[in-house]
């Protein structure tokens, strides 16, 4: 049983205190298993920045939604594909920017304009939790802080939203013997309004990464950490600064991590530090801004490695009865 989230009205399992509500602790190896990983999905992205539409009043009766159908369409496919996935996926995780409306704060323009941009992520939200009400039950939804979730520099009222609608913004769960951990990669990329938010953080992963190695220990988390190359790259808009990328691959690594999935860059990107992490940009279901298609990853997690494949939605389901594969058209 999961918790009814209030605000996004869908059956979401939200982190509290640290821990992911309604996922059992299963701390022993129970045998290969598989989940999905999604990112982007953000509704409402493709008509404001691919199709450059004119925005339409948040209430009007002309606007009927069209500036998030495509996002509307693509998330049932994903939802109905997930749904069909044989053995069933042990969960199914957002990594991030489940919509693209910012959190609108108090002292945000006028209030009409205010107004505006709270109903409209409103409508987002309410569909985001439409498409998602259709995901079989016993496949949990995850959802991961992206920067449009919580905004491009948190502030303590942002981190309340955040909170009040998705439930905590880091937390860890364990599914068959294996530790997960999801962390809110916006700290890394400005905590100017909230350093006591990103130390708070901080000190958590440091406490999980210090434990025993379980079986698998894998991060989660929206902005990736690089694209490429982890000293190579640039600091940018899409990747984490290097005064904190550097220490957390350092942490991550020496923990024994098997691999960190990332979202955020609206491509297929990604690297291994010191040929030992795996570093995993998956593209979006949403708005694309390369050349992939959209899409999801399956992952199939064995006792001797963590395997991955991503999966175009313009292909037929998946069955991952030996191993994720995935579908041979997208190889």
């Amino acid at each position: 049983n999961f918790q009814e989230n209030s605000t996004v009205s869908v059956r979401v399992a939200r982190g509290l205190n640290g821990h992911l509500e309604g996922l059992l602790d299963e701390t022993d190896w129970s045998g290969e298993f598989c989940f999905v990983q999604a990112a982007d999905t953000q509704f409402g992205l493709i008509s404001r920045y691919i199709d450059k539409a004119d925005p339409q009043p948040a209430d009007s009766p002309t606007n009927r939604d069209a500036d998030i159908a495509k996002e509307v369409h693509l998330t049932r496919r994903l939802v109905s594909e997930v749904n069909a996935i044989s053995p069933a996926p042990r969960f199914l995780i957002v990594c991030g920017d489940m919509i693209d409306a910012f959190p609108v704060a108090v002292r945000d323009e006028n209030g009409e304009q205010r107004r505006e941009r709270e109903q409209r992520r409103q409508r987002q939200l309410r569909a985001f939790a439409d498409c998602f009400r259709q995901l079989r039950s016993d496949v949990p939804l995850v959802c991961v802080c992206g920067n449009h979730d919580i905004g491009d520099a948190p502030t303590p009222e942002s981190v309340g939203i955040y909170r009040q609608t998705w439930g905590d913004d880091y937390f860890e769960f364990w599914i068959g013997g294996c530790q997960m951990l999801v962390v809110n990669s916006q700290y890394y990329v400005n905590s100017s309004q909230v350093p006591e938010e990103k130390s708070a953080m901080t000190r958590w992963l440091m406490t999980r990464l210090s434990q025993s190695k379980p079986t698998h220990r894998i991060l989660f988390m929206h902005v990736p950490p690089f694209l490429t190359d982890a000293h190579s790259d640039a600091d940018s808009y899409f990747t984490l600064p290097k005064a904190d990328r550097l220490p957390l691959l350092d942490a991550c690594l020496e923990a024994g991590v098997s691999a960190i999935f990332c979202g955020h860059y609206h491509r297929n990107a990604g690297g291994v530090y010191r040929d030992k992490l795996p570093v995993v940009v998956t593209s979006a279901v949403g708005a694309q801004i390369g050349n992939d298609r959209h899409g999801y990853r399956l992952v199939n997690v064995a006792k001797d490695a963590v395997r991955h494949s991503y999966v175009d939605l313009a292909c037929e389901p998946v069955n991952l009865t030996n191993g994720a594969d995935g579908c041979k058209a997208c190889q």
